[in-house]
């Protein structure tokens, strides 16, 4: 098991296993899939996991900690099989208080009006918001 770090609400977590029997990685029967649990052990969401480096049997993806994830622990648990054999791998993360669900802003356009101010801005989940008189 893993500790994968704290993460607040908007940041991407990198999920990787290494599908192996005992030390030597070797390639799964289909790519694995990581399920994602909260403390009560409902699952949160499932994920396919891709490639990363075949060779290796590397398999991993990035996720977007949005809206349906809360403040706590999470574990990330991987299943795979090996010539019809189940296996298993698991891993954990907390989501700390802070960030915004949506994301960083990674691009703004402000519109300029008689009336009001306006500002249109890109989230990095690729979300668009609107703001009316801004201020800093």
């Amino acid at each position: 098991m893993r500790y994968l770090g704290a993460y607040q609400l908007g940041d991407r977590v990198s999920l990787a296993v290494q599908c192996r029997t005992g030390q030597a990685p070797i390639a799964p029967d289909n790519a694995p899939v990581a399920t994602i649990y909260n403390t009560a052990g409902t699952a949160v969401a499932t994920y396919g996991v891709p490639p990363i480096r075949q060779e290796d049997a590397v398999f991993g993806r990035a996720i977007h900690l949005n809206r349906q994830y809360v403040v706590g622990r999470y574990a990330v648990r991987y299943t795979y099989q090996i010539g019809g054999q189940g296996r298993a791998e698991i891993d954990t993360f907390d989501v700390v208080g802070g960030g915004d669900p949506g994301g960083t802003v990674i691009a703004g356009y402000p519109f300029h009006r008689p009336h009001a101010e306006f500002h249109v801005l890109d989230l990095d989940s690729g979300e668009l918001i609107r703001g009316r008189n801004p201020y800093v």
